[in-house]
């Protein structure tokens, strides 16, 4: 996920994501409400589809 911390979506808001063994940390900080929770989404579901990509399970081998 590197390339989307290099380049902001927004100047409204900014983010810190960092990987410690099995933790993920992902910190956001935002100017207003509408930046918070548009950042949140965004992030969360990157989260979540990275997450579904390495749950599945490979066919051929099940």
């Amino acid at each position: 996920m590197e390339p989307e911390l290099e380049t902001p979506v927004t100047e409204r808001s900014r983010i810190d994501l960092r990987a410690e063994g099995s933790c993920l940390y992902l910190s956001i900080q935002a100017d207003d409400i509408v930046s918070m929770r548009s950042s949140l989404n965004t992030w969360l579901r990157l989260v979540q589809v990275a997450y579904d990509v390495v749950s599945v399970k490979d066919p051929v081998h099940s």
